[in-house]
């Protein structure tokens, strides 16, 4: 069993996933929404945290949120309000990044499936034989 100690530093992603989880916990509590599952609970104090859905949670309650709820946030004027504010800026970035590049890989997608059905079955199989040394 590994060691489970405060000396050894936390890796970027346990540092990620225990701030989201403590972001779940502090938005649900302070707008008195529904509370994240024990599981989530648990992350926020965990020093080497893992994902147990955390990211997905606070994103559905950002996005879920009332112009009402998002407006006490912000009048909030808190550390966590502020961090909240900064963890959704750069998740909405990641996301769009990631929209585009299955958006691309669609459109390559397409592309290699009408060029392949151009090719006869001889042309394919000598093409597949040989995808490794193009």
């Amino acid at each position: 069993m590994p060691c489970e100690s405060k000396y050894l530093e936390q890796t970027i992603k346990e540092r990620y996933e225990q701030t989201t989880a403590y972001l779940a916990c502090w938005v649900c509590d302070y707008l008195k929404l529904n509370k994240p599952s024990k599981n989530i609970h648990t992350q926020s104090k965990t020093y080497y945290a893992k994902d147990v859905g955390q990211t997905k949670f606070l994103c559905n309650v950002m996005k879920n949120l009332t112009p009402i709820q998002r407006q006490k946030l912000i009048a909030c004027n808190s550390k966590q309000s502020r961090a909240l504010f900064d963890w959704w800026e750069e998740h909405q970035e990641i996301d769009l990044k990631r929209a585009m590049a299955e958006k691309e890989k669609s459109k390559s997608d397409a592309i290699l499936k009408s060029a392949l059905a151009k090719l006869s079955p001889k042309e394919r199989a000598i093409i597949k034989s040989n995808i490794g040394r193009i």
